[in-house]
């Protein structure tokens, strides 16, 4: 699913360690993401991706910095587990196509 950012019903951000990276999400789907980040990653470090959904809940998934692109900007993360609430996460993905 690509998305733009008049569709996503949610603020998305990335935690680093103890940091806490506003995210963009630009690909998402039940396995992999990508997102725009404005720090550069490790490759095959481990992040937790925040999902705060507007209608209320709250979303997060593991997941592990799978490349990086050039610019260090755009993130490409696989998905490994999901915790919180994630019936908003699957409803959005389920019903929505964006392009």
């Amino acid at each position: 699913m690509v998305c733009t950012p008049n569709q996503i019903p949610a603020r998305f951000s990335l935690r680093v360690d103890d940091d806490l990276l506003p995210a963009l999400p630009v690909h998402l789907s039940g396995h992999e993401a990508a997102l725009v980040v404005d720090h550069a990653l490790r490759l095959e470090r481990p992040v937790r991706l925040l999902v705060d959904w507007d209608a209320g809940g709250h979303t997060e998934l593991s997941a592990s910095v799978r490349a990086v692109g050039k610019d260090g900007r755009l993130t490409h993360l696989d998905l490994h587990g999901v915790d919180g609430d994630w019936r908003p996460l699957l409803a959005w993905l389920g019903t929505r196509a964006c392009a």
